[in-house]
Order: C-alpha cells, then sequence, then structure tokens
C-alpha cells in the first residue's frame, strides 16, 4: 500500500512539472514580448525640405513569430508623420525588424512628437510608446544675382 502512495505521489509530481513546462513556460512569459531598443530619438537638426526617415529596431527576444498590427499616423501642428510600411509585420523568433517613419515638416522650429505602435505578442495586444525630438532647420535659399 505505501508503495502504491509513493507511485501516486511521483505521478503527481512529474504531471504537475509537465503542466507547468507545457502550458505556464515561465521563461517565455519573462522574455517573449515585443521591444525597442531607443523609444525616442533625438533627430538634432533637421531639414524641413522633403522626408526625414527614422528607424526604431524592434526585436522580438521570443522563441515564436510575433507582429506589429499598426501604427498610428498624425500631424501635430507643422509636424506630420506616418509608417513607412502600413500593414501587418510578422517579426521570426529571435531576429529584428525596423520600424520606419516618414516625418514631415510644414515650417522650421522645434518640435516633439509623440507616436504609437500597435503589436501583438505574448501578453497580447498593447500599445509601445515612441517619441522623436528635434529642430527643423528651413533649407538655405541660394544667393540672388
Amino acid at each position: 500500500m505505501r508503495f502504491i502512495s509513493l507511485l501516486a505521489a511521483l505521478f503527481a509530481v512529474i504531471l504537475f512539472a509537465t503542466l507547468i513546462v507545457l502550458f505556464i513556460q515561465p521563461s517565455e512569459l519573462l522574455l517573449s514580448k515585443l521591444s525597442i531598443s531607443d523609444t525616442t530619438q533625438d533627430l538634432g537638426d533637421v531639414s524641413t525640405e522633403g522626408i526625414t526617415e527614422v528607424n526604431f529596431t524592434v526585436i522580438n527576444s521570443s522563441n515564436r513569430s510575433l507582429r506589429i498590427v499598426g501604427a498610428n499616423m498624425q500631424c501635430l501642428g507643422k509636424i506630420c508623420q506616418k509608417p513607412k510600411v502600413d500593414a501587418i509585420v510578422v517579426i521570426p523568433a529571435h531576429s529584428e525588424v525596423h520600424h520606419v517613419r516618414l516625418i514631415s515638416f510644414g515650417a522650421p522650429g522645434p518640435f516633439d512628437l509623440p507616436m504609437s505602435i500597435f503589436v501583438e505578442d505574448v501578453t497580447g495586444l498593447r500599445t509601445i510608446e515612441l517619441r522623436i525630438t528635434g529642430v527643423g532647420i528651413a533649407p538655405a535659399k541660394p544667393p540672388q544675382q
């Protein structure tokens, strides 16, 4: 009878450990979020002529593919921004991608532009806040002859 009790206890411990490994996976929960290496970028002086591209590196440290499911576009005063790719981006396990924002200026001056990307990882849907700062500089006018 004692042997059966020990065998049942051993079976229960093995079953419990297996369930933890298969369903909870503590290391996966700790490491599988998407992250961005630098969520704030100071561009310094930027020409207001044309469009400026800003790159954010999105890192997937998990054992499975995760996704960027969207990004906001907006204009705040004299500056507008939008994602270069407006589509779902799949990031393979243990890899990184560049999330590129296109910035256009309506006038020179300092700027502080908040923005967001929307991701789906093991924590579910969530928002990652980004920020771009700098000073828009008007291009030099050619001398008149």
